[in-house]
């Protein structure tokens, strides 16, 4: 991914569009709209508080039994998140 930063390269929809570009070409169904960028978050570090983006993936997933059979209920929603520190 680009640095997170806000310049053009560091963008949320220049990260998403790397998001979706990693997970497409895993065989994972993500788009834009799936993709959640918040570059304004903070964590405590000892007394300081650090600047951090925060990006989470969120998908509906149809679940498998390992028979192959979809199990009932419908899809389920899968969530991922991933926190990276800002460097501006």
């Amino acid at each position: 991914l680009p640095k997170n930063n806000t310049a053009a390269n560091g963008s949320a929809s220049t990260i998403q569009d790397a998001v979706v570009a990693y997970c497409t070409a895993r065989g994972l169904p993500v788009t834009a709209g799936d993709v959640t960028v918040s570059q304004s978050e903070t964590v405590s570090v000892g007394a300081r508080q650090m600047g951090v983006s925060t990006i989470t993936v969120s998908i509906d997933v149809d679940m498998i039994t390992p028979g192959g059979t979809a199990l009932a209920g419908g899809p389920v929603t899968v969530v991922g998140e991933a926190v990276f520190r800002n460097l501006y």
